[in-house]
């Protein structure tokens, strides 16, 4: 079977998206995996048994790649096939695939042999759980980097591991998604075939401070959701919404802050409450862990993730110092907000600019 074969699903996609910012060159597409299923672009049973797996009732995802023409659907499986690598991005607490804005298109754009894949994921925007109020082992991080490379593998966008490997896979992730990729277990990987890019990883093992507050917000938040009176919560709701989006994304871009209001709007509160209280109750250690291609920048004023104890947690884990960054910027240090444009504007090209190293790099020892 060929490759482009394999990738046979990726004409089901449900629509056309238009990227948050416009960027020439590009397309995106939005997938749906209940739906991929129904038209038996993927095996029923397969993407059944994933979903129950990992307690989702649907998984999405955006799909995002350069072209100067149109490119027809029935070409689209050629579009992967040709790639040299795909690019997977995780967005952080309270977010969905929207937070990128148009970073996807920027580093396809740079690089046209890659396809970024920019999903949404752990309860958030079209991936839902089953569960209303989820339990904190199946919504942390280790949890949602399974439910990644389930996916992946689901998709067909990694080849058997005892074959070589074709493509690498570049990982992406912001807070809770950044967090989430120190999970990644090289032992289920071949060498080089991956890379790591965590920014403002919401990693808090060696964070009290900030444990404690995951902790106690998580509660709250869930204490609000137990209220009967649901007017009294819709009108907590309206006052309590912008104040968690200035704390998460103040620095951010107007359009960005947008997004977290919505999702904070109309996700589960019990969703809501679960995966933010799972980041300051994790204790799990990464083990076995592969720094070769990884990169992780944090934000000098960022109020979700201390700067200290996350550079004391690093050098716990053995992370060497030139994979470390320090940007000047809060927790959205690569979102350019009205009054952060000095600061977060270049940073947003830094990071752009690591994603394509890292691949580069990888791509070489791959090949080598």
């Amino acid at each position: 079977m060929s490759d482009a074969d394999l990738f046979a699903w990726a004409r089901g996609f449900e629509d056309y998206e238009l990227s948050p910012v416009f960027q020439p060159n590009t397309h995106r597409v939005r997938y749906r995996l209940r739906a991929l299923a129904d038209r038996t672009f993927v095996k029923r049973r397969a993407a059944a048994s994933f979903l129950a797996g990992v307690g989702l009732s649907d998984f999405t995802w955006s799909m995002v790649w350069h072209d100067e023409g149109e490119t027809s659907p029935e070409l689209l499986p050629e579009v992967l096939a040709q790639a040299e690598g795909f690019v997977i991005f995780l967005h952080g607490w309270d977010g969905s695939h929207l937070i990128w804005e148009d970073m996807p298109e920027a580093v396809v754009n740079r690089h046209p042999r890659l396809v970024a894949f920019v999903l949404d994921h752990n309860g958030f925007g079209g991936s839902s759980f089953v569960d209303e109020t989820p339990d904190v082992q199946i919504c942390n991080p280790p949890a949602a980097m399974r439910v990644a490379e389930g996916w992946l593998s689901l998709m067909r966008l990694r080849g058997p591991m005892d074959a070589p490997a074709k493509r690498v896979i570049n990982f992406v992730g912001h807070s809770m998604g950044g967090a989430t990729l120190f999970y990644l277990d090289p032992a289920a990987w071949r060498l080089h075939e991956y890379t790591r890019c965590a920014l403002a990883p919401a990693l808090l093992l060696e964070d009290e401070l900030h444990r404690a507050f995951y902790q106690a917000l998580g509660l709250g938040i869930g204490l609000l959701n137990r209220l009967p009176d649901l007017a009294l919560l819709d009108r907590l709701d309206e006052v309590l919404t912008p104040a968690f989006v200035k704390i998460l994304a103040g620095g951010a871009s107007s359009f960005v802050q947008s997004v977290h209001e919505t999702v904070y709007m109309t996700t589960p509160k019990g969703v809501i409450a679960r995966t933010f209280a799972a980041m300051g109750v994790l204790d799990q250690v990464p083990s076995g862990c592969d720094w070769r291609h990884f990169r992780v920048a944090l934000g000098e004023a960022d109020r979700l993730v201390g700067l200290e104890p996350q550079l004391s947690l690093l050098q716990r884990l053995a992370v060497p110092g030139e994979k470390i960054r320090v940007r000047g910027g809060d927790h959205y240090f690569f979102s350019v907000g009205d009054d952060t444009q000095p600061v977060h504007a270049p940073n947003r090209q830094i990071v752009i600019e690591d994603i394509l190293d890292l691949h580069d790099t990888a791509v070489h020892s791959l090949n080598s």
